[in-house]
């Protein structure tokens, strides 16, 4: 990594991680996002700017570009929130840098990211598409651990002022007529299982059996 040279100790990683999953685990599967702090708002007091950025796939520097321009995304903030809508990484070479990115972002501006969670952000992917071995290059087992256990307590799917459905994935089958009460009693701090509302949520058409547990 270009970076390499320049990322953080282990431990202020894991301290990240464990931050970011004690607040993960308060949000429901289906993640309210609300542009406005009113219950009914009026059109002056709906003022929050809600952006949904597509896969950035390890492509560290179109996470730069995203942040640094205003138009295009800009960065997270009480009235701009930025929801990632899965597969962070894999592929691209800058997975780690992302991750930690948007753990120091999330630190900092809580209200203004929400991460969703996408067909990589499962260890079987990470094990053919190149996150596991990025990790274990520059940090350790333990790390991919701790990112593992975080993936799985991403929201699988968020809902903007109760009108626009955010997910990675789509409604297929076993998920399309669930209604979002149904979808928030599901247990989604797991590897996704075929065949299932969750696996559809995250992994729209697709059938490879990702069967880690």
């Amino acid at each position: 990594s270009p970076l390499g040279d320049f990322l953080p100790p282990e431990k202020l990683v894991l301290d990240l991680l464990d931050a970011s999953f004690r607040r993960n685990l308060l949000l429901p599967n289906v993640a309210p996002v609300k542009r406005s702090q009113c219950d009914i708002p009026s059109p002056a007091e709906i003022s929050r700017r809600v952006v949904v950025v597509g896969d950035l796939h390890g492509q560290f520097r179109d996470l730069l570009a995203i942040l640094n321009k205003d138009e295009v995304g800009g960065m997270p903030s009480s009235t701009n929130t930025l929801i990632f809508n899965g597969d962070l990484v894999d592929r691209g070479d800058m997975s780690v840098e992302i991750l930690i990115a948007l753990l120091a972002i999330q630190n900092t501006h809580k209200d203004g990211v929400l991460i969703l969670r996408g067909d990589h952000e499962t260890s079987v992917m990470n094990r053919k598409y190149g996150f596991e071995a990025e990790v274990l290059k520059k940090y350790n087992r333990e790390v991919l651990r701790k990112f593992h256990l975080w993936f799985r307590t991403f929201p699988f799917a968020a809902v903007i002022d109760d009108s626009v459905f955010v997910c990675h994935g789509g409604l297929e089958p076993h998920s399309h007529q669930m209604t979002i009460a149904e979808l928030n009693v599901l247990s989604r701090f797991r590897e996704p299982v075929p065949n299932t509302p969750m696996f559809e949520l995250m992994w729209c058409g697709k059938s490879l059996p990702l069967h880690d547990t």
